[in-house]
């Protein structure tokens, strides 16, 4: 885990003579003298729980039997996944489709029905991160012929964002004190603050849908790390000593 912080290019010291102000004018105007802030924290976090859509598409002369086959396709792909992610992963379809198939026809100027088209599609939620290459290896195997993700998730990305949050403020604060200091003022309270976090998303990887072989390794894959920063920008009270 790490933490970068770094002041905004613009920080502004504004004084003005003293004078006796209500809580409310000091919050909401411009009366009470003070120091506007920013400060910044990012925090790299493990990935916890790894999400996938994995499927079959089926093509076949009729809806039937596009349908029939892409049930049993589909089963096939269902039972190796329950068996590769145990009790603890989230299983659940996310779409099913049958509908037909065209193809311009350059002669007639029309379309023309060529077949029928068949999707199932189930969504995958793990916590068992270092074990997502077999889990592609075994649903490719199966029949499994429409992959996307992997995408990483924090089990608890609230908690998370609150922990960059509390160490913006604090560069925030640490920054304004500095200023304080150096204009040979006392630093008060805040006067109103704002804040903003982004994740910064992991690159989903491309699959080549190719089922390997016994002997072949594993699809390497690479969670990396995902990375959470805010921004927090505040106005503090100050004081002559």
């Amino acid at each position: 885990m790490r933490r970068w912080a770094m002041v905004f290019g613009v920080v502004m010291l504004f004084l003005v003579p003293a004078r006796s102000v209500s809580a409310g004018s000091a919050c909401g105007g411009m009366a009470t003298p003070h120091i506007a802030v920013g400060g910044e924290a990012t925090l790299q976090f493990q990935p916890e729980v790894v999400r996938l859509t994995v499927g079959v598409n089926t093509l076949a002369p009729t809806a039937k039997r596009a349908a029939a086959e892409n049930a049993k396709a589909m089963a096939k792909v269902v039972a190796t996944l329950k068996q590769a992610l145990g009790d603890q992963a989230e299983l659940r379809t996310v779409r099913y489709r049958v509908g037909p198939r065209y193809q311009w026809d350059q002669k007639t100027h029309t379309r023309r029905l060529v077949g029928f088209k068949a999707v199932n599609l189930v969504s995958i939620r793990s916590p068992r991160v270092k074990e997502v290459g077999r889990l592609l290896d075994a649903a490719v195997a199966a029949g499994a012929n429409s992959i996307s993700g992997p995408y990483w998730e924090l089990k608890d990305p609230a908690a998370a964002r609150r922990k960059v949050l509390a160490l913006a403020y604090g560069d925030a604060r640490a920054n304004a004190q500095a200023l304080a200091r150096a204009a040979g003022v006392e630093l008060g309270p805040v006067l109103t603050m704002s804040s903003t976090t982004y994740p910064r998303p992991v690159t989903r990887m491309e699959l080549n849908l190719r089922a390997a072989s016994p002997a072949a390794k594993p699809t390497p894959v690479e969670p990396g790390r995902l990375t959470v920063s805010a921004t927090v920008f505040c106005r503090f009270a100050v004081k002559h000593r």
